[in-house]
């Protein structure tokens, strides 16, 4: 189910996530950036989507 916790997800909460795409778009896609920058953004936003498909929420709802 998609709210288990997987095994290997300790310590890695959505506020984790959001917190490293504000820091990924504040250093690759800000107001001044390159082709390069977004490229490596675009990357980097996709690692970190694989990734926190795998956390899950603690309880029981």
């Amino acid at each position: 189910a998609p709210l288990e916790r997987s095994s290997g997800t300790e310590g890695k909460g959505p506020y984790r996530y959001m917190q490293a795409v504000q820091e990924l778009m504040q250093e690759k896609a800000g107001i001044i950036r390159t082709e390069e920058l977004l490229g490596e953004a675009r990357d980097d936003l996709r690692a970190l989507k694989a990734e926190a498909e795998q956390i899950g929420m603690a309880g029981n709802r």
